[in-house]
């Protein structure tokens, strides 16, 4: 807008100063011909041909602007190519990250779920050498923790959303402060880019296990078959086997695993929450930094394009006052 405001105020500017000696050639022309008696027909050739010089200044000017606009038209495509891709890597790295705060999340209640399992079973084998009182607050410890554990758990697919709303905060602000600078409509790349975080984010984790025993049976087959096709094979045969019963007596020596004591058991139970609300927090800082990274990564593009339209301006603004 401002360039075109430029090139517009250039040709104004141009046709006026012809305009101005045209008509002051006019005047003289007159002048001197009025002097020797002129006929108005000469006037009327004067005129006619200041309005060609007129139209030739703008269609000159018009050529230039119209070259300009192309070629500023150029440059502003490239911002925009440049820009839906930046969004289609921004998305991969958040979608990462987003998946990374929900995993973490997940692990750190996987783990206070196990302190909570292991302390209720140490409270059970030493529950009936405790006092009431001491039993009782063994026990209130592994409530709390376990209030605390079904609220992680049913919040987490809550907190994953909520992670991925921020993610997507950071492609909005880069979007916004390139179309504040009139790159033009950049709503399809970045509803792309979002589209392309979610899916990384809400996608199912890979089961590591999965097809295990199939390619074992496979594996295991394929051997035999080729055992067999070289003779290797170990023959199949079925035996009949006449068994004695003998009753034997055996003595087994089992070595007995130590008794927590209630002390242990408290200080184990207390540490798994405290383990619980780091790990949290450590997952949360994650997922700030990934979004702080992507956030300043995007000023240093903004600052790029404003240095390169800011040059593309001046550029055109050149060509349309060059005569």
């Amino acid at each position: 807008m401002m360039t075109q405001c430029l090139v517009v105020l250039a040709c104004l500017t141009q046709v006026q100063a012809r305009l101005g000696m045209d008509v002051l050639a006019l005047l003289e022309h007159d002048g001197a011909h009025g002097k020797h008696g002129a006929k108005v027909a000469n006037k009327d050739d004067a005129a006619a041909a200041i309005q060609k010089q007129l139209q030739e200044v703008l269609a000159a000017g018009n050529a230039r602007l119209s070259q300009a606009e192309h070629e500023h038209e150029k440059v502003l495509e490239k911002i925009r190519s440049d820009a839906a891709d930046d969004f289609s890597s921004k998305a991969a790295d958040l979608g990462a990250a987003v998946v990374n705060y929900t995993s973490d999340l997940g692990a750190a209640a996987k783990k206070l779920e196990t302190s909570i399992n292991a302390t209720q079973k140490g409270l059970d084998r030493i529950g009936k050498d405790l006092d009431v009182i001491t039993k009782a607050k063994i026990g209130a410890k592994i409530g709390m923790a376990q209030r605390k554990l079904r609220r992680v758990k049913r919040t987490l697919a809550s907190a994953s959303e909520e992670a991925g709303k921020r993610a997507e905060g950071a492609l909005d602000r880069e979007s916004d402060s390139l179309m504040g600078m009139w790159v033009g409509d950049l709503s399809k790349p970045l509803a792309d880019a979002k589209e392309k975080l979610n899916e990384i984010a809400t996608a199912p984790p890979p089961n590591p296990n999965a097809n295990t025993a199939f390619f074992q049976d496979d594996d295991d087959a394929a051997l035999m078959g080729v055992m067999d096709e070289h003779g290797m094979g170990v023959p199949t045969t079925t035996t009949t086997t006449t068994t004695t019963t003998t009753t034997t007596t055996t003595t087994t020596t089992t070595k007995l695993e130590k008794l927590p004591t209630a002390p242990e058991l408290t200080k184990k139970i207390t540490a798994a929450q405290k383990e619980l609300d780091t790990d949290t927090k450590a997952a949360e800082k994650k997922l700030d930094d990934s979004i702080a990274k992507a956030d300043k990564s995007s000023e240093g593009r903004v600052a790029d394009v404003k240095k390169t339209l800011k040059a593309a301006e001046k550029k055109a603004d050149d060509a349309v006052k060059a005569e």
